[in-house]
């Protein structure tokens, strides 16, 4: 009896000491935020609602539209993108929301290299989102052209494509930044669909021609490319992405776990 306790403790004592001295892989801890994100009804569910809607944008566009040409198969990810912040939200804030939290900051103290395994995560799963949308508008598309006898041609396409992601990935940003900092899902969720719209309207109103050195719409115009980079852009993509994200951060670092 004395000789199980014995080998007990050493082994606690021993894997206590190897869990210290060998920290978990960065990589694992994506990959363990990737499947989070993906490993419940409602997460499935939007990243589905994505392709199906996508897919029905895209039947509709085509029926619609006698000229249509293969670069009409990034307009589905392109109308989308709103969407796409409550993929950043739902990462960000799902440890907090599902009182997971605890247990995962026991296993990973370092609660920093957990929040960047978050953002990278959100981020690859938006990529692989709208991969795929890409990939089944494509061929709808091809497909579509092929039976009315039209060319299949790439032109312009490259640049659509482009564009799809760039937008992606800005609006899971943005996403992850506000949900960092508010922490509450569903709150996270209204600022990030309606309120950053409220504030850029108001914003417009009350300031006028200087408002574009604090709304959302203009560092999200240069960080598609639209329009070069100017010190209002990084004004506002300070106050709309790296402030909140930075120190929403900092403060899941230090806000108390229950």
């Amino acid at each position: 009896m004395t000789a199980d306790v014995s080998v007990g403790a050493s082994r606690s004592v021993t894997d206590d000491a190897l869990s210290r001295d060998t920290p978990i892989p960065f990589g694992r801890l994506v990959a363990v935020e990737m499947r989070k994100s993906v490993d419940t009804r409602a997460a499935r569910a939007v990243l589905g609602t994505f392709i199906v809607i996508g897919a029905l944008i895209l039947v509709l566009a085509l029926v619609n539209d006698p000229d249509a040409s293969l670069a009409t198969a990034a307009l589905p990810a392109t109308l989308l993108v709103a969407g796409f912040p409550v993929i950043g939200v739902l990462v960000m804030t799902s440890e907090w929301g599902q009182r997971t939290a605890v247990t995962t900051f026991r296993l990973v103290p370092r609660r920093s290299r957990v929040l960047a395994a978050k953002v990278a995560a959100a981020l690859v799963v938006s990529l692989a989102t709208v991969t795929v949308l890409l990939v089944v508008c494509l061929s709808i598309t091809a497909v579509a052209l092929a039976a009315r006898g039209g060319s299949v041609t790439a032109a312009g396409v490259g640049e659509e494509i482009r564009l799809a992601y760039v937008s992606v990935l800005t609006a899971t940003l943005f996403g992850l930044a506000w949900g960092a900092l508010l922490r509450s899902t569903p709150v996270a969720l209204v600022f990030t669909i309606v309120a950053s719209l409220v504030a850029d309207l108001a914003l417009r109103v009350a300031l006028g021609d200087v408002a574009r050195w604090f709304t959302s719409e203009t560092s999200a115009t240069w960080l598609l490319g639209e329009e070069s980079l100017s010190l209002a852009a990084v004004t506002s993509a300070g106050i709309w992405y790296v402030v909140p994200l930075v120190v929403g951060c900092w403060l899941q670092t230090r806000w108390e776990v229950r």
